[in-house]
């Protein structure tokens, strides 16, 4: 199978040399390698060339780079362009893929042709490349993951355990949706509910990728303190993103390749779960984010009736009274340490 690592990095130049040369050693016989460097402000473009001089012949380099900052999902979509690869496989500035990982990613894409996106478990590292003391937290146990058959859907990633920096896809999902648009803030959510609307999606246990940790990542996984207000605010902003998301999937959901693929009622019980997790994120940001009340009485309005009965009330509280804003940071602090 024809594969195309894409290669994003934007200001990464501690530690792009060593993910570079991940992304330039896998033991796979031959695929294409897309660098997109998103306008680096730091030495990040001077270590990819230097990098890249020693490349090995099998790889194919491909450069997508931009002359300024296009943000991620612009400098993804130009990695994509400029490939040929019916797998992609997204690689950070940042983390480091083992040697195997192409081999085993595209063992599943060949055997299982109705799945279009793989992913992994992984190992998290800090800055230094030291294995964290939670650097296991993902099941142990490999499996499919899927949309039920009918019912309402409650979750729109299928409770699939993903960690976007682990995710490969088939291009067929570009092919049938297009390029990412401008409302979405990253590329992993809307890819996998795009990937789970063909098919299912298939997790794997092994730890194919070192996922560093070092304070500047878009994830949401850990909370340090209720007391950074740099955390809190990053949470703050996920709950934004998710609404952004849901506005792509709405989106994806029209695209008229999309006819014949998947069945009317699924899009439609898709829809359904997009709209209100779109309404209650946004709910959630109205409630903890300077607002004014029309904004937050607005967020309330698109919220479906069962949800306004239950979430309303603790809404309403966190949105007129502090203690009730910091509460919740404290709660989802202790959650995500306890997790960790």
């Amino acid at each position: 199978m024809r594969v195309s690592v894409l290669f994003c990095c934007y200001n990464q130049q501690a530690f792009v040399r060593e993910a570079l040369q991940a992304a330039l050693t896998q033991d796979y016989p031959g695929y294409e390698l897309v660098v997109a460097d998103d306008g680096s402000s730091d030495g990040t473009r001077q270590v990819v060339d230097e990098v890249l001089r020693m490349a090995p012949a099998h790889v194919r380099v491909v450069r997508a780079d931009s002359p300024v900052n296009r943000g991620l999902v612009a400098s993804f979509n130009q990695a994509v362009a400029a490939s040929s690869g019916e797998i992609l496989v997204p690689m950070a500035g940042d983390d480091i893929s083992e040697r195997d990982r192409l081999g085993a990613l595209v063992q599943v894409f060949r055997g299982r042709p109705t799945v279009h996106l793989v992913c992994s478990n992984v190992r998290k590292i800090d800055a230094a490349g030291r294995e964290l003391a939670d650097a296991y937290f993902l099941p142990d146990e490999g499996r499919e993951y899927a949309y039920p058959a009918a019912g309402r859907i409650r979750s729109l990633y299928a409770n699939l355990p993903m960690v976007g920096a682990t995710a490969a896809y088939r291009r067929t999902l570009f092919d049938v949706f297009g390029p990412l648009g401008p409302e979405a803030p990253s590329e992993d959510n809307c890819l996998t509910v795009r990937a789970l609307l063909l098919g299912p999606a298939v997790y794997l246990a092994d730890r194919l990728v070192r996922w560093r940790r070092h304070g500047a990542n878009l994830s949401t996984h850990e909370f340090g303190r209720a007391e950074d207000a740099r955390d809190r605010e990053r949470h703050l902003n996920e709950y934004w993103r998710q609404v952004r998301t849901m506005r792509q999937v709405q989106a994806d959901l029209r695209a008229p390749a999309l006819t014949g693929r998947a069945a009317p009622e699924l899009l439609a019980r898709v829809g359904a779960g997009a709209r209100q997790h779109g309404a209650r994120q946004s709910l959630r940001h109205a409630s903890l984010a300077p607002s004014t009340w029309s904004d937050w009485a607005s967020s309330v309005g698109r919220l479906p009736w069962r949800d306004r009965l239950t979430m309303t009330p603790l809404m309403f509280l966190r949105r007129a009274l502090p203690p009730f804003r910091w509460l919740h940071w404290k709660m989802l602090s202790d959650k995500l340490n306890r997790a960790a």
